[in-house]
């Protein structure tokens, strides 16, 4: 955890500090590492509560719940920049893998009560849906009709996951 919480506080005040006109394409590199670093702060700290050997304390909830935040923060403007590019057809497996991670982490979440629980499954279903209409675009930019035209076996099985999530949630 201590290496973690390192990489966190040398990325974030350059996320925080840098003038994002001059150093956008360094701000969207750093946002997307400190997505990952997040996401992995979070899974030390929830994976020994889902496997029973750690309370999911008040303290221990709250810190999953600012990894998962800070996670989706950090992913979301690496994907809205993608998504307002020219060249966004050229990072779909990133958008892929990004988007998913986002909805995954708004299931994460411990909630304060049930109407933050709907809340943020909402929000997981607008991440799927946001990822299932890129890829239908990337699929009509390459004159393509399936998605199996397009995307690699694992594009193809994270989609299937995708398109599952949006079948199943609210």
């Amino acid at each position: 955890m201590a290496l973690i919480d390192r990489r966190i506080a040398l990325l974030q005040p350059l996320v925080d500090l840098l003038n994002h006109n001059s150093y956008y394409n360094l701000i969207q590199e750093m946002s997307a590492e400190l997505s990952e670093i997040y996401t992995a702060k979070f899974q030390m700290i929830f994976e020994p509560i889902e496997a029973g050997q750690k309370k999911a304390t008040k303290k221990a909830k709250a810190e999953c719940n600012k990894a998962c935040k800070l996670s989706i923060q950090n992913a979301k403007f690496v994907v809205d920049s993608v998504y307002k590019s020219d060249d966004k057809f050229e990072f779909v497996q990133a958008v892929i893998n990004m988007e998913l991670n986002i909805a995954s982490r708004y299931t994460k979440i411990f909630p304060e009560d049930m109407k933050e629980q709907v809340e943020n499954m909402k929000a997981a279903l607008v991440a799927y849906e946001r990822l299932r209409k890129f890829v239908t675009e990337f699929r009509k930019h390459k004159n393509a009709t399936t998605d199996k035209e397009v995307l690699s076996a694992e594009g193809l099985t994270q989609m299937n996951i995708c398109d599952e999530m949006i079948d199943l949630l609210p």
